[in-house]
């Protein structure tokens, strides 16, 4: 861990990172370890998951626990994913098919918007919390944590039209969720 200390030129960053690894390392390593289970490759994927947090320090809030905690296991748990996928052949791994694509993401953006006006915040966690891990991932980076469609591609190592897929189906996911609860209550 020590090696990509050493590129950080700025004493205040370099002690941000250490206190972000201090507090969540045992965390993010609980998320490797289930994914890859191996010490060795769980750890690297800790690695490497800090050096893409350090290309994006400036947006992490150590104040908003939360939301850092979240942002650091989504990371973790891509970068444990990323190398499962390098050691498999290319169609053992496709998630792309699971969900029915769309292109109207304007549409459902306003659909959800007016679905979670209705909702209580707890219904709205848990909905979210439901949500298949390669989708709750991509919607919490950008819909919590605001990055743009092109971070979020480069953070999790696909390309933008797999972001777009993977936010569209989401929402759909979220509004047919929120609403199913609606019915019940």
């Amino acid at each position: 861990m020590l090696v990509i200390f050493m590129d950080i030129e700025n004493n205040d960053d370099r002690e941000k990172v250490m206190r972000l690894y201090e507090k969540y390392k045992n965390l993010m390593y609980k998320e490797a370890y289930q994914i890859l289970h191996d010490q060795l490759l769980a750890e690297d994927a800790i690695h490497d998951s800090f050096v893409k947090v350090i290309r994006n320090l400036h947006k992490i809030n150590e104040n908003n626990i939360p939301q850092t905690r979240s942002y650091l296991v989504i990371i973790c748990r891509n970068t444990a994913i990323d190398m499962v996928k390098a050691k498999l052949p290319l169609n053992q791994y496709d998630y792309a098919t699971e969900y029915v694509s769309s292109d109207d993401s304007e549409t459902v953006s306003d659909s959800l918007d007016i679905v979670i006006k209705r909702e209580t915040i707890n219904d709205i966690v848990e909905a979210i919390e439901a949500l298949p891990p390669i989708y709750r991932d991509v919607f919490i980076l950008r819909r919590v944590h605001n990055y743009k469609r092109e971070e979020i591609a480069k953070l999790l190592n696909i390309n933008v039209e797999t972001v777009k897929k993977r936010l569209t189906r989401a929402k759909h996911m979220l509004i047919r969720s929120l609403n199913r609860r609606d019915k019940y209550e």
